[in-house]
């Protein structure tokens, strides 16, 4: 899936169930704090001034941390025969990359 401009495709725990599988139904809108592994990432953002494109900060395989309330979901996307879940988001909306050795508890 090719994304565009300064949106970065992501793939993360379902934030709809616990670390057991019990599924949380969503009531409302959704916020908080999520761990996300990037998949994809677009061709950054357009400089006004120069015409020319900022590369993103965040390339596919980074770690980031990022406001699940701004997520664009998209269902059921067959990934060899699977079905996955993965969300888009602007590169604006990064709290931050994390290290290889980074664990975020409770998040």
């Amino acid at each position: 899936m090719k994304m565009f401009e300064s949106k970065i495709l992501l793939e993360c725990e379902n934030p709809d169930t616990t670390a057991g599988g019990i599924y949380i139904p969503q009531i409302g809108v959704k916020v908080g704090i999520v761990e996300g592994k990037v998949i994809g990432v677009g061709q950054g953002r357009l400089n006004p001034n120069t015409g020319e494109y900022v590369p993103p900060i965040v390339k596919p395989g980074d770690r980031i941390l990022f406001n699940f309330g701004t997520a664009v979901t998209i269902d059921h996307i067959l990934v060899d025969g699977v079905k996955k879940k993965f969300y888009v988001i602007p590169e604006v909306e990064i709290i931050s990359v994390l290290e290889d050795n980074e664990k975020i508890e409770g998040v």
